[in-house]
């Protein structure tokens, strides 16, 4: 049996699965205010092979860091979120702009359900042996944060 703390020992599959299991298990019990939401996707990030420590978009704080995966989505989030509520639909006095504003949203609103609707047809017709690649989890995903901007976007509507 090799020293996986020799220089040459190289990590199996097995050894990376189980030390990122380990990082979640430590990041979950040390992060108690993950959301349901949050915790399944940081689950299948995980699963895909990736650390708690990273994230799909590289988005690195101030310190030029990348942003673990919680810390990155709820960036990501805020960002949407702030984007949106500088639309402001509910406050405009102009009701020509507000009009126009509207008609913008409600095009838009429309091709990201066009989007959406095609990424799950896509995922509901792939064949089960392929269900859990990383491409179908990004899916998911894809599908899951497309949702969450159509309910900001009803919101803010």
């Amino acid at each position: 049996m090799m020293n996986p703390y020799d220089d040459t020992y190289v990590f199996t599959d097995d050894d990376v699965r189980s030390m990122l299991q380990q990082e979640l298990k430590q990041y979950e019990e040390t992060h108690r205010d993950i959301t349901p939401v949050e915790r399944r996707q940081l689950r299948k990030w995980v699963s895909s092979g990736n650390s708690v420590n990273d994230n799909p978009s590289a988005i690195c704080g101030e310190d030029g860091c990348l942003m673990d995966f919680i810390t990155a989505c709820r960036f990501d989030y805020e960002r949407s979120l702030d984007f949106f509520n500088r639309l402001n639909l509910k406050h405009s006095t102009d009701l020509t702009t507000r009009r126009r504003r509207r008609a913008a949203v409600n095009r838009i609103m429309s091709e990201l359900t066009n989007i959406r609707n095609a990424e799950q047809r896509c995922l509901d017709n792939t064949p089960e042996n392929f269900q859990g690649n990383e491409s179908f989890e990004l899916g998911e995903i894809a599908v899951e944060t497309l949702d969450e901007i159509l309910e900001l976007l009803n919101q803010v509507y």
